[in-house]
């Protein structure tokens, strides 16, 4: 959902290495796992101050950047297949199911609406360069998107919500085709309702 946001939105879409297969943040169970001066120099400041070494490395893991910094994930072997030698941090043990190697033939996974994405910018000039609108929806969770561009218009609607949200009846395209959904596994958009944490884009 964040994903198809962002590639909808004006501007240049960037990916952080690992973003593009869902790869997760990481807390290391100590603190001489971790590189990044703030982690280290949080921990000793609350360990001065008098707390406990589990609630000094609670406070470390918090606002720790290396818990975004892991190696990426290519595959499920050793070290994920990003090195053969000693990695800068340590591999997240969840790579053996969270990696490049399971989601590149997946037509449903993370990694495959990335492209999808990509896709559709490069050969959609109102995602690329159109004029945006953000139509009202009367809620605050459900975000909707309006790029136009040379007689193309897209109309993108995302749930920020755990719960299913209706699209407005006055906002439903009425001929609209549907370019891509981020529940495609489960049979892409139905309507009107978009399930919890829906995304979906129109052509209209």
């Amino acid at each position: 959902m964040l994903a198809m946001l962002l590639h909808s939105l004006p501007g240049t879409p960037f990916v952080y290495q690992g973003e593009e297969i869902g790869m997760t943040n990481m807390r290391f169970p100590h603190i001489e796992d971790y590189n990044d001066p703030d982690a280290k120099n949080t921990y000793h400041q609350h360990i001065l101050a008098g707390d406990t070494p589990d609630v000094a490395l609670k406070e470390a893991q918090m606002i720790s950047r290396d818990n975004a910094r892991t190696p990426m994930q290519w595959d499920a072997t050793e070290n994920a297949g990003f090195t053969t030698g000693k990695p800068w941090l340590g591999i997240n043990p969840n790579h053996t199911k969270i990696n490049a190697e399971n989601q590149k033939n997946d037509p449903h996974s993370i990694f495959s609406c990335y492209k999808a994405l990509i896709a559709l910018r490069k050969c959609s000039p109102a995602l690329s360069r159109g004029d945006l609108e953000i139509p009202e929806t009367g809620s605050d969770t459900l975000f909707a998107l309006k790029r136009s561009y040379n007689g193309e218009t897209l109309l993108s609607f995302h749930n920020f919500s755990a719960e299913p949200s209706k699209i407005p009846a006055a906002l439903v395209p009425q001929n609209g085709e549907v370019l891509l959904s981020s529940y495609d596994r489960e049979g892409g958009y139905i309507g009107p309702n978009l399930r919890p944490y829906e995304s979906v884009i129109f052509r209209v």
